[in-house]
């Protein structure tokens, strides 16, 4: 072979390995592109049920960009029901009433799977009731609440995480329900728990101050709000109050004896108290908890009303533990609800006026950073929709 032809022999050899390398490159790339944009696909989007004329939509929501995307027509489920699309679009989770067993399950639905459908938690007999769905950024987890009912037929709400691919459920906590004052068969009365349970129990769940034994009713309980889920997944959020089942008219105290905001670390599990509301003697209560899209904070609901209405909304530093209001209670803005993560520490919320109703709330959104509240209507072939029972997307 000639000098001329080894090199042009040459030539063509790394010509057609450079050929290969941007093909495998570019390849490469593109795989990296769609991973990360499937990944990332509703990054930052909140998703739920919505009214339809026969039953439910399930969408996702972006309430800064307003584009809203159905997922799902499901005609047999309320929408008082829960439902929620993992991040990555991939899954859809709605819950379903057995009406024959009295519980209610969880479907799961592959969206890449012409009609998989995947029932899970419907293998139980008696009560139980499950709500609070929200998916992990590894969209293999789900977050939810579970109410059932033990032998005494005292309920017992718990927060679990559910692995759809293992089909295991991590029970995380328990709330607990208690007797309190009774009758014996005779017509005395019998207290079920000394005045020291009592107070432990009001202490446990950060009461400011106890209450005398014959004022606690008859049932003792604790209720979860909706747990939120931190931006990089790693902890866990919510309110945890401690109820009594009836209370003397004019009571300052009202129904709840204890109300505080506790956080799960996914690391190891640990769980610790980390604010309690200093105001329920005077009938204040926590509602939902959710995070700032940095992290650093938490907005909460602290309202006033019997019904959870007549609140604002207040944001913990979680570094100084210092509370500040960022959405007073107004005429206008009397019971503002449902605080949701959205990106640039912006928060989305519900708020209804004093002489409003459900059915004319309106959708805001306030800016942590600067307190700015803006109006931030939504609509959904041409409806206006508001985006109650809703979760966030990490």
């Amino acid at each position: 072979m000639s000098a001329g032809e080894q090199l042009k022999n040459n030539h063509g050899k790394k010509f057609t390995s450079l050929v290969i390398i941007i093909i495998v490159v570019f390849i490469s790339f593109i795989i990296c592109l769609f991973n990360y944009s499937y990944k990332n696909q509703y990054n930052g989007w909140l998703t739920g049920l919505i009214p339809d004329k026969k039953g439910s939509d399930l969408i996702v929501v972006n309430p800064i960009s307003h584009d809203v995307k159905k997922i799902l027509t499901l005609p047999d489920i309320a929408p008082d029901q829960f439902g929620a699309v993992s991040p990555n679009g991939k899954y859809a989770a709605y819950t379903q009433v057995d009406q024959k067993k009295g519980i209610t399950y969880i479907n799961i639905m592959d969206l890449n799977k012409k009609n998989y459908i995947k029932k899970y938690l419907d293998d139980v007999y008696g009560m139980q009731a499950v709500f609070y769905l929200s998916w992990f950024p590894d969209n293999q987890n789900l977050l939810l609440v579970r109410m059932t009912r033990n032998k005494d037929l005292n309920s017992n709400q718990e927060i679990c995480i559910l692995n759809i691919k293992n089909n295991k459920l991590k029970h995380l906590v328990s709330g607990g329900e208690w007797d309190g004052v009774g009758l014996t068969d005779d017509n005395k009365i019998k207290y079920y728990m000394s005045q020291e349970e009592l107070n432990k129990l009001i202490m446990k769940y950060g009461g400011p101050k106890t209450i005398p034994i014959e004022k606690v009713g008859t049932k003792l309980f604790v209720r979860f709000s909706s747990p939120s889920i931190s931006p990089d997944g790693s902890k866990i959020v919510y309110s945890a109050t401690l109820y009594r089942n009836q209370a003397d008219e004019g009571d300052p105290i009202r129904l709840w004896l204890a109300s505080s905001i506790w956080m799960i670390d996914l690391k190891d599990d640990s769980l610790k108290r980390i604010y309690s509301d200093q105001e329920v003697s005077n009938g204040s209560a926590i509602g939902h908890v959710t995070w700032s899209s940095d992290g650093k904070r938490l907005v909460f609901y602290r309202y006033r009303g019997s019904n959870g209405s007549n609140g604002r909304l207040d944001c913990l530093d979680l570094k100084s533990i210092k509370v500040k209001t960022i959405v007073p209670v107004t005429e206008e803005n009397y019971t503002n609800i449902s605080p949701h993560s959205l990106p640039n520490n912006n928060i989305s919320f519900i708020s209804v006026s004093k002489q409003g109703s459900p059915e004319n709330a309106k959708q805001y959104i306030v800016n942590l950073k600067t307190g700015s509240i803006k109006d931030n209507e939504i609509k959904f072939n041409k409806r206006s929709i508001i985006m109650w029972n809703f979760t966030d997307l990490h």
